[in-house]
């Protein structure tokens, strides 16, 4: 049986412990070391020792993976910003017995809850629980003009975006901090439930620019612990049989990361929109360094490097750039060449996507030239609002270049107006090779007792708890989702166990 051992850090005063942990302070540099918490923990478990409490092991009394010091991390969000020097720290023992008397006598010992608190939703015989049978990806998908094909047969993506998945911001804790490991397991076993073959995780790709980032500084990528949970959401994801989206740069300045990072890392002028970002040397330099480490890491659960792994889907340029209908101008065609190239160059058998957002501007009919790319597999467009008649025009210019078309999110509300949702997937359906990733979604938190919201109307909250008129859409999506792919369409949402097992 498994307990979280919650070790206060207000309680256990160590010098090691208070310049490690600094890491949960954001305007602190320094990285938590795993050689340094190991130690700690040997000193916290001498020090719960000697206050009556005795932790049995399965096997041996090592100290078990530091990369799950952070699987518990979401729990502890009831903390306030102001108090996250003294937040908890949980810690998960894989012991076979805990003394109980001590249990009830140390207020460190907190069991895990005896059943999850969810809203109970009984609009389904069906519920996912676990990966079970679920096929895994063990083939790359490949482009034969603008069809996508896996073990000889056509292949369309559809499913959903879940861009914090791997790391999150909206639990309360300084954003960036990797994601819940029991959210993920729960975000990808609803995308099963949605439908989804596909999930676009935009963290888990562009992840850069502080602390619990992938690449901290301009200097230096992070240590393992920060890595973990990339590395993980890619092995649950290959478990869950999805298949994976990853942007390598963002158009905008988010929390975390993207082309202005790379600006500022090289004193670069960050004015007209971020263009030198495109243009110039060193921001390029920056970016291939960043492309080539993420490509070259092997994953420590599937011992499968990053490049190698067909649960990768594609790799995007990036993510919006150039803004809405290119507003602020497209990436030059030479620079859409260098990044798909260097990403074919290192992962040849994974897709490339243009990351240019809108395939044609209506009001200038300016045409983005990243689909003349030799490299480039797939270009894309991001619907807001839905409007059939531009997107027909784009299939018309997809279909110029030979290229696979996607549409890598969409407005699923009635937010912005446009066509209705029920007409504009009809409309997606008859196009075999078009693809439709709607953004986004979101999950509980990780007691599984409510769910996480995100200030934006876009979010679906699967499989209810969203409004009752949002219900209705959320099922005609994943009814979509299904017809699309050649299955029978559920009645009703398909239900998701939280918590799902651990693995």
């Amino acid at each position: 049986m498994r307990w979280t051992i919650a070790l206060n850090l207000a309680l256990v005063a160590s010098t090691v412990l208070a310049q490690d942990f600094a890491a949960w302070d954001l305007s602190v540099p320094k990285r938590i070391r795993a050689p340094a918490i190991e130690a700690q923990l040997q000193v916290d478990k001498a020090a719960l020792k000697a206050q009556g409490v005795d932790i049995f092991r399965r096997s041996s009394d090592d100290v078990v993976d530091i990369a799950e010091v952070f699987d518990e991390a979401s729990p502890l969000s009831g903390a306030t910003n102001e108090k996250r020097a003294l937040r908890p720290m949980a810690i998960r023992l894989g012991g076979s017995a805990v003394d109980k008397d001590a249990t009830a006598k140390n207020p460190l010992i907190t069991p895990p809850a005896k059943r999850a608190c969810a809203p109970v939703y009984s609009g389904s015989k069906t519920t996912i629980k676990g990966t079970g049978t679920l096929p895994k990806p063990t083939s790359f998908v490949q482009r034969s003009g603008q069809t996508l094909k896996v073990n000889g047969g056509n292949f369309r993506i559809v499913g959903t975006n879940i861009y914090w998945l791997c790391n999150d911001e909206n639990v309360g804790l300084p954003k960036g901090l990797p994601t819940d490991k029991g959210r993920v397991r729960e975000a990808l076993a609803a995308a099963v439930a949605f439908g989804a073959n596909t999930v676009r995780l935009t963290t888990c790709g562009t992840s850069l620019g502080s602390t619990p980032l992938l690449q901290p500084n301009a200097t230096s990528f992070a240590d393992e612990i920060y890595w973990d949970i990339h590395d993980y959401v890619l092995f649950a994801a290959r478990e869950y049989g999805r298949r994976v989206v990853l942007p390598l740069t963002n158009n905008y300045d988010y929390y975390h990361g993207g082309k202005y990072t790379f600006l500022r890392w090289n004193s670069l002028s960050t004015g007209q929109y971020g263009s030198q970002f495109f243009t110039n040397s060193k921001a390029w330099s920056a970016y291939r360094w960043y492309v080539r480490t993420l490509r070259n890491r092997k994953n420590k659960y599937t011992r499968v490097a990053y490049k190698s792994d067909p649960t990768i889907l594609a790799w995007e340029t990036g993510n919006e750039l150039g803004a809405w209908f290119g507003r602020e101008g497209y990436p030059p065609q030479a620079w859409t060449s260098k990044a798909a190239g260097l990403i074919k160059e290192l992962a040849p058998n994974t897709l490339v996507i243009d990351g240019t957002d809108g395939l044609w501007n209506y009001s200038t009919g300016a045409i983005p030239q990243g689909g003349k790319v030799s490299t480039v597999d797939i270009i894309t467009d991001h619907v807001y609002p839905r409007n059939w008649g531009i997107i027909n025009k784009e299939i018309s210019i997809a279909k110029g270049f030979n290229k696979n078309f996607l549409l890598g999110e969409f407005d699923w509300t009635d937010s912005n107006g446009g066509d209705s949702l029920s007409s504009f997937l009809a409309q997606v359906l008859k196009q075999p090779t078009l693809g439709a990733l709607v953004w986004n979604m979101l999950a509980h938190d990780a007691q599984c007792c409510k769910y996480v919201t995100h200030n934006e109307p876009y979010s679906i909250y699967y499989p209810n708890g969203n409004s009752a008129s949002d219900q209705q859409k959320v099922l005609q999506l994943s009814q979509f989702f299904y017809k699309a792919t050649g299955r029978t369409a559920p009645k009703t949402l398909v239900a998701v166990a939280c918590p799902q097992p651990v693995f």
